[in-house]
């Protein structure tokens, strides 16, 4: 077994473990979440004797990401064969690195340098098949990494939720309620993409900038990092709540490309901005992307990655939704 340090750019080595791992589908959906590049510090790759892949990881040092008010480092881009002996040595090797760089900072994964990127492993539910975006990973990491010292940080959950017609809601009285305070309604705009993209960056920008864990972003890191959504976008599904032009509110939803049914949505982002005058504005939103949804023949709706004790897990339980998947982020030190 040989470890190899990688100073970044790294080569395409570092992305043979994939294809090394899975295969199929599974392949296909881990080659569209690539890791992240910004903030690397050192990667570690594993190969056997003979120079095949078995394991990799990548050190981050965003120099905004803290813990507790204490600055920390992130491990992400994490992949590993289902071998205690691999996993060991390449921890290993990532802990004798950080103790000799970072010595006393704490470590939070997995994460690829901010919570804007892909970070989280599924530890429960794994039975249930993937949705289009959500953290995808071998079934065995969460083990190897509480064998290596980590614990739990952060629990999170997704949530599903059949559609019914009887679950149709008459929210008029409601939007009426914020339109006399100058709140106006509509569906993202797909003929002016990229204005619309520059609202939601400033809007996600302003509504999360107290979230757990964040971290800063700017205007257009936020729109070109999502620019690949508009290929699969629908504009019924993203509906929108304006104040002055700008968005207050947001429920953002798209279909499940992995459902062969093609039935399914998910809810990735439901928020608003601080204010009374907007209270109960995201029930509203919840009941208008819920019309939609059975308007145009969806069958479930998936509220995904919804923090513990987070806002968004009350309004999901009161629009149907039941936990089925769980999630969580670990840290050590």
């Amino acid at each position: 077994m040989n470890i190899i340090q990688l100073t970044p750019p790294f080569d395409a080595a570092f992305d043979q473990v994939i294809p090394a791992l899975y295969s199929g589908v599974a392949l296909s959906i881990k080659q569209t979440q690539p890791y992240a590049k910004l903030h690397l510090v050192v990667g570690f790759l594993v190969e056997s004797d003979e120079g095949t892949p078995l394991a990799r990881m990548a050190v981050y040092h965003h120099p905004e990401l803290q813990l507790e008010g204490h600055p920390c480092l992130s491990l992400g881009a994490y992949e590993c064969v289902q071998d205690e002996r691999v996993a060991q040595a390449l921890f290993a090797a990532v802990f004798q690195f950080v103790e000799k760089k970072y010595p006393g900072l704490k470590l939070i994964g997995p994460m690829d340098g901010s919570s804007w990127n892909t970070y989280r492993f599924v530890t429960d539910g794994r039975e249930q098949a993937p949705f289009l975006l959500e953290p995808f990973a071998m079934p065995w990491y969460p083990e190897q990494w509480q064998a290596a010292g980590f614990r739990t940080l952060m629990r999170y959950a997704s949530n599903l939720a059949p559609l019914d017609e009887n679950f149709r809601m008459d929210y008029s009285k409601g939007q009426q309620h914020f339109e006399a305070k100058g709140i106006t309604f509509r569906l993202f705009d797909l003929t002016n993409p990229e204005a619309e993209l520059h609202r939601l960056a400033r809007f996600n920008i302003q509504a999360f900038q107290e979230a757990f864990l964040i971290t800063s972003i700017t205007e257009t890191e936020f729109v070109e990092k999502n620019r690949g959504v508009l290929s699969f976008l629908k504009p019924e599904l993203v509906h929108l709540a304006l104040e002055n032009d700008e968005i207050c509110g947001l429920i953002f939803g798209y279909p499940n490309l992995l459902d062969p049914t093609g039935k399914s949505v998910v809810v990735k982002t439901l928020a608003r901005l601080p204010g009374d005058h907007l209270r109960g504005l995201g029930d509203l939103l919840c009941a208008r992307i819920l019309e939609s949804m059975l308007d145009h023949g969806y069958e479930s709706m998936i509220h995904a990655l919804i923090r513990d004790n987070n806002a968004s897990e009350g309004n999901s339980s009161r629009f149907w939704g039941t936990p089925y998947k769980f999630y969580e982020l670990y840290t050590r030190g």
